[in-house]
């Protein structure tokens, strides 16, 4: 009888996954993997967004985010400038968990949208994020003073809105 390989101990972790299954991209939590596979418990259950306003006059950037933020299972609200973008948050029924506008724009910039969102009670709890080709470490912190929580730079990629909406994600209330 031949002697069968010694196979080592399970060893025991606590990761956070995304795996897709039939019913789409689901979190879950790995919690032990051996040379024989792993265990991964699918009754995590993935904290939506909901609906995010996604503001860029770039009509390419505009696509690329929208994208990514349906693409992670979100519902996406479009806007092509700033005052698209305030008509909107302006609508009593749409409830967004969460904006992503760029910084500067025509009509409306970002950083006017989030004194407007700041100063609306229905909008104020929102957690925005800016994404941005501007270099002016005063704008930045003029962003940050009235409420942005997460900036990314542009040029970008999809990973990194990815991230940004995981993070947009752990401040929503």
């Amino acid at each position: 009888m031949a002697d069968s390989p010694v196979q080592p101990d399970p060893v025991t972790v606590s990761l956070a996954v995304v795996w897709q299954g039939s019913s789409g991209k689901q979190d879950a939590r790995m919690s032990e993997i051996s040379m024989n596979g792993c265990f991964i418990d699918s009754s995590v259950q993935r904290r939506a967004l909901g609906d995010i306003v996604v503001a860029d006059d770039d009509p390419l950037t505009l696509r690329m985010v929208t994208a990514v933020v349906e693409n992670e299972g979100y519902q996406a609200v479009s806007a092509a400038d700033g005052r698209q973008a305030l008509t909107a948050l302006q609508q009593a029924d749409m409830i967004f968990s969460a904006a992503i506008f760029d910084m500067m724009m025509p009509h409306l910039q970002g950083l006017d949208l989030i004194l407007y969102m700041k100063a609306d009670e229905r909008l104020r709890r929102i957690p925005v994020g800016m994404i941005t080709a501007e270099r002016d470490p005063k704008v930045w912190d003029d962003s940050v003073a009235a409420g942005a929580c997460v900036f990314l730079p542009k040029p970008f990629t999809p990973p990194q809105v990815q991230m940004m909406l995981r993070m947009l994600a752990s401040k929503a209330e």
